[in-house]
């Protein structure tokens, strides 16, 4: 074992492969497992350097971008419900194109939306957004799941119809924060005071508090990522063994190759699963 040994490059050699380090040092090596991570929390040393090493050896990079991350939004909503908490269900819609879904927790954050339910749904609009180049990416959110939208329109039909406040209507159903903006919601509708029915009004306004759409501009940074979508192209790679099919002896584990898991463990649980395999190197 050798310590303090930050591997700077690997090279092919009659025995194997030749790994100098930063300080250039050089250990000899018949196998060599590449385990470097990706880019996500660089605070703790992630750098992504694990990438140039594949590609010395003839290896494809999918594009690395951040995933489990919180998202970008221009939204006057995002800023008056600042620091806000809200179950709810989300779905990313990239070019008119449902994409992941998730229930959870949505925060509301000054720059966008944060919470399980936005990291959740995270991993598609960032491919679309920060490698894709792609302008219409948005996430869709259900703000009061609990209740059908039949239902929803129902009730908000009957609390306009006995006078409500427009800044009263979502009371009991969303948190008390939300009177701030339900006048917005109103307007979002289409459902003004005067201009229609009351059971028109309750259908609309029902409308856009289950599918309220946040065009997503981008995400937050690497360090604030949980996770890493892209890395070594997992097709160039041998299934059972993780063993390079470009170059023997070259195997590789964890967040390196285009792999995710997913929140919940699912991430680690890949990373040391996939550590274990590599590790029976022939």
């Amino acid at each position: 074992m050798k310590a303090d040994f930050e591997a700077a490059d690997i090279t092919a050699s009659s025995g194997g492969f030749s790994v100098a380090s930063a300080a250039g040092r050089t250990v000899e090596a018949r196998a060599v497992i590449l385990a470097g991570g990706g880019k996500s929390y660089p605070a703790l040393g992630a750098n992504g350097s694990c990438y140039a090493l594949a590609g010395r050896f003839g290896h494809h990079i999918v594009p690395p971008v951040p995933s489990a991350v919180p998202l970008l939004v221009k939204d006057p909503m995002c800023q008056a419900l600042q620091g806000q908490k809200l179950m709810v269900r989300a779905v990313s819609l990239i070019a008119g194109q449902a994409g992941q879904k998730a229930e959870g927790e949505l925060l509301f954050a000054q720059y966008g939306l944060s919470g399980t339910a936005a990291l959740d749904v995270s991993e598609s609009l960032s491919i679309a957004v920060n490698r894709d180049g792609k302008k219409d990416a948005s996430v869709i959110v259900d703000l009061i799941p609990f209740m059908s939208e039949e239902d929803l329109a129902a009730e908000l039909s009957r609390r306009m119809e006995a006078g409500w406040s427009a800044k009263d209507l979502g009371a009991g159903l969303l948190p008390e924060k939300f009177a701030l903006i339900m006048p917005q919601f109103l307007g979002d509708a289409g459902a003004s005071a005067g201009k229609m029915s009351h059971g028109e009004a309750g259908r609309r306004l029902a409308a856009v508090l289950k599918s309220k759409k946040f065009a997503v501009q981008g995400t937050r940074g690497w360090n604030e990522a949980e996770f890493t979508s892209g890395g070594v192209d997992a097709r160039e790679v041998k299934p059972r063994t993780l063993e390079s099919k470009l170059r023997r002896g070259l195997y590789f584990a964890g967040e390196v190759l285009d792999v995710q898991g997913g929140r919940g463990g699912h991430n680690l649980a890949w990373a040391w699963a996939s550590g274990f395999v590599a590790g029976l190197t022939e």
